[in-house]
């Protein structure tokens, strides 16, 4: 395979969710984010445009990549702490308390390190919409899109979540 020039290259993007005509759309290497929404019809008047949810391979790539050299630091870390430990452990008087306390901290350290490897990362690019504001008032960002780009946008919800500190989530 051989690198073609951004302007020859096919770039697709799906746009897709609360949208006149959603669908998949070949789009040109200058154009931007909010093109592509007013090619695809513009939003309906029950999107939700602050849920907007906009992700991109090359940054799903990237995560991915940042997730691996964090857990490799992460395991590389905890072995040395839990030596650390084991030696500083060595001279106390009640092994069995010892032996128990970095067992505990292995157990911990492993548990933190498979809920990391259990993440998948998706390549969600943040819009930055403010959430006070109606959706005429919103406007995407102007991004330039790349093959594989992905725009959905939900509907409004008709409920609230309650999360946090509180009695009743």
């Amino acid at each position: 395979d051989f690198k073609i020039p951004l302007s020859r290259q096919s770039i697709l993007v799906r746009v897709e969710g609360e949208v006149l005509r959603p669908g998949i759309y070949k789009v040109n290497s200058s154009d931007t984010l909010p093109e592509i929404v007013n090619r695809a019809g513009g939003y309906t008047e029950n999107a939700y445009l602050y849920g907007s949810r906009f992700t991109r391979e090359s940054v799903r790539q990237e995560q991915k990549t940042n997730l691996d050299r964090l857990i490799k630091k992460l395991e590389e870390q905890s072995a040395t702490s839990l030596a650390v430990i084991s030696q500083s452990q060595g001279s106390s008087s009640d092994a069995a308390l010892s032996q128990a306390k970095i067992s505990t901290a292995k157990l911990q350290v492993q548990q933190s390190i498979d809920r990391l490897k259990s993440l998948k990362p998706e390549g969600r690019i943040s819009l930055n919409f403010d959430p006070t504001l109606e959706n005429a008032k919103l406007s995407f960002p102007s991004l330039m899109l790349e093959n594989g780009d992905k725009l959905t946008i939900p509907p409004r919800n008709s409920f609230v979540y309650v999360l946090g500190a509180v009695n009743i989530e």
